[in-house]
């Protein structure tokens, strides 16, 4: 949504789940990628769909080391990269130290993000994206997240809690 809103092309998401690659396609994803295929090089991909330098910018919401080194595979000269998804602590990623410094590429990190008001602004349709789940049906909402229903779920713990995403 982010990358839509900047006018950024071309916007490849990438998933192991078809329903999720189909919202973020209705949310302005121009290529989707379905990554469960071992055989599909990746960055390779991603290089084809971009013209062949790699990409600009990207971003990983998943905290898996295989991903991440192949989204910094896949920057082009001068690319920035960014991780929002959160692995277990102690997890690592490979990165190709010498491709890093010849490319120039930039990866950060980043902990629970900051305030944007384009969501104030109405601009992130965060409804179709954050799902609240009681807490206790965490079992469904678990299932639900695994089957692609839903994106990102929120246990909410405290029913009459004021969290909203609208």
């Amino acid at each position: 949504m982010a990358a839509k809103l900047r006018a950024a092309s071309p916007i490849i998401t990438i998933d192991v789940n078809q329903a999720r690659l189909e919202l973020a396609k209705e949310l302005g994803a121009t290529h989707t990628i379905l990554s469960g295929d071992k055989t599909l090089d990746i960055p390779e991909e991603i290089r084809r769909i971009s013209g062949g330098n790699g990409v600009f910018r990207a971003a990983d919401c998943s905290g898996i080391p295989v991903v991440i080194e192949q989204m910094i595979k896949s920057l082009g000269s001068r690319g920035k990269a960014a991780t929002v998804g959160s692995p277990a602590p102690g997890v690592c990623a490979k990165i190709d130290i010498f491709a890093h410094i010849v490319k120039g590429t930039h990866y950060i990190g980043s902990f629970e993000g900051d305030s944007d008001p384009s969501k104030t602004h109405g601009n992130f349709p965060l409804d179709k994206i954050v799902t609240l789940c009681s807490g206790k049906d965490y079992k469904k909402a678990f299932e639900d997240i695994q089957s692609g229903k839903v994106v990102k779920g929120v246990l909410r713990w405290v029913e009459d809690s004021p969290l909203d995403v609208n």
